[in-house]
């Protein structure tokens, strides 16, 4: 299945327990995202956070949509 690495900006700061608040409340609704979230990383001085996760269900195709 895709690996995706999401990236998140302007978290300047942030802890080691407000990354794992967050990462916990990923993993609470991943069933419903169809991803897997697999680990948080964080640069607090830049405010850079980084979300690995794998998409558990292929993508629908974009025919679908039209």
């Amino acid at each position: 299945m895709p690996e995706f690495m999401d990236v998140h900006k302007g978290m300047v700061g942030i802890t080691a327990e407000a990354l794992l608040e967050a990462h916990n409340a990923d993993l609470a609704i991943q069933g419903e995202e169809g991803v897997d979230f697999k680990q948080a990383w964080a640069d607090p001085e830049s405010g850079v956070v980084y979300c690995a996760c794998q998409r558990r269900t292929p993508p629908m195709p974009s025919s679908a949509f039209t």
